[in-house]
C-alpha cells in the first residue's frame, strides 16, 4: 500500500502560458480605441479546468474506494484478492521462477501461482482455492480508546487507517484470512484483513508520506548535501489493493509481504490482540494526537496497540506475545 498505503498513485499536472518579451510601446490609453483582448487568459483558464475536470474524472475511474463492490460478489481476476492472491514475490525477466515454489513465469515478468494461492512462505498451494475465513464481519474496538473502531475510509485520497466512534457510519467490518505455510523470516501465522466493503484491499504497515528536507551541506555553492526525514511517525497502517493497480504500475504488483500480519495475545489483556505488520515488527495503534492508525516498532505499544475482536476470532489458540 497500501498505502498505497501504502497502491496511492496520484497523477497531477501543471499549465503554465507566457509571452516572449518584447520592446515595450507607450499607448496613450486616452486615445486608444482597441480594448485589451481577453481571449488567450479566458482560453488558459478553460483548458486548466479542463485538465482538472480530467484528472478528477480519471481518479474516479481508477479508484475502486469510490464506488465499493458488495462482498462475495468477486471472483479471483488480476493478482488476486485478500481470500486468495497469487503473486508469490518472485520475478522471471532474467531468470525463470523457482521451481521449488510451484510458480509460473506471468505478465510484467512477475512469478504467479497458475492454480491455488501463494502461502506465507511464498511457495503456490494448488490445493487450496480460497484462505481460511477465521474472523467474518470482525470489528476491531483499541483497548485504550474502548469507544473507538478500527475503520478504512471511503475516499480515495485517505488510505491510512483510522477508527470511529460511529460503528456502522463507515467501512469497519473486517474479513480475516489465515495463509497456509509460515512466513520465510520468524516462522511464524501470517494473516489478511480485508474491509468486508472493499474485499480486493487488504491492509499493511508503510512508510510514512510525510517527509522534510534537512540540508546538510555548507552555505553557498557547497550546500547540495542533505536528508529527508519522516515527520510524525515513521510508519502507517495502509489499505493496499491487491487485484489491480494504476495504470501502468498494474506490472508491478504488491509483495504480498506488505500486507502479511501476525497476532498475538498481550499477557496484560489476554481478550485482546496485538496486530502486528511488516512480517510482524510493527504493531497497529492509535496514535493519541489522531484518530489515525500507525505502526508501533520501537517496544510493547501497550493499549493503544491492542484490539478486541467482536465477534471473536475463530483462531483455537493465539499465542501470548513475546515482549
Amino acid at each position: 500500500m497500501t498505502a498505497s498505503i501504502a497502491d496511492p498513485l496520484l497523477a497531477g499536472a501543471n499549465g503554465t502560458d507566457g509571452d516572449v518579451g518584447t520592446p515595450a510601446k507607450v499607448v496613450d490609453a486616452a486615445s486608444s480605441a482597441k480594448p485589451v483582448s481577453y481571449k488567450k487568459c479566458y482560453f488558459t483558464v478553460a483548458w486548466l479546468s479542463l485538465t482538472s475536470l480530467g484528472l478528477l474524472g480519471l481518479a474516479c475511474v481508477y479508484s475502486p474506494l469510490m464506488s465499493p463492490k458488495p462482498p462475495g460478489t468477486l471472483a479471483v481476476t488480476g493478482w488476486g484478492d485478500p481470500s486468495c492472491y497469487t503473486v508469490t514475490g518472485g520475478t522471471c525477466m532474467v531468470y525463470g521462477c523457482n521451481a521449488d515454489r510451484g510458480a509460473v513465469c506471468g505478465y510484467g515478468h512477475n512469478c504467479v501461482c497458475k492454480e491455488g494461492c501463494t502461502g506465507a512462505d511464498g511457495l503456490c498451494y494448488h490445493n487450496v482455492s480460497s484462505y481460511k475465513l477465521v474472523g467474518k464481519n470482525v470489528r476491531f474496538k483499541n483497548v485504550k480508546y474502548s469507544d473507538q473502531s478500527l475503520y478504512a475510509a471511503r475516499t480515495w485520497f485517505m488510505e491510512q487507517l483510522r477508527t470511529t466512534s460511529s460503528e456502522g457510519k463507515y467501512a469497519d467490518l473486517w474479513n480475516v484470512y489465515k495463509m497456509p505455510g509460515y512466513d520465510w523470516l520468524h516462522q511464524q501465522e501470517m494473516f489478511l484483513f480485508s474491509p468486508v466493503e472493499f474485499p480486493e484491499y487488504a491492509a499493511g504497515v508503510a512508510s510514512t508520506k510525510m517527509a522534510a528536507y534537512i540540508p546538510t551541506g555548507g552555505k553557498g555553492k557547497d550546500n547540495s548535501g542533505g536528508v529527508v526525514v519522516p515527520v510524525g511517525s515513521m510508519f502507517i497502517v495502509s489499505l493496499f489493493h491487491l487485484t489491480s493497480r494504476h495504470l501502468l504500475a498494474n506490472r508491478y504488483p504488491f509483495n504480498i509481504g506488505y500486507v502479511m500480519n501476525t497476532m498475538c495475545k498481550p499477557r496484560s489483556h489476554p481478550n485482546a490482540v496485538e496486530i502486528n505488520g511488516a512480517l510482524g515488527q510493527a504493531s497497529w495503534y492509535e496514535h493519541h494526537a489522531s484518530w489515525e492508525v500507525f505502526g508501533w516498532v520501537w517496544s510493547d505499544p501497550r493499549e493503544g496497540g491492542y484490539w478486541v475482536a467482536d465477534p471473536p476470532l475463530d483462531i483455537p489458540e493465539i499465542k501470548f506475545c513475546g515482549r
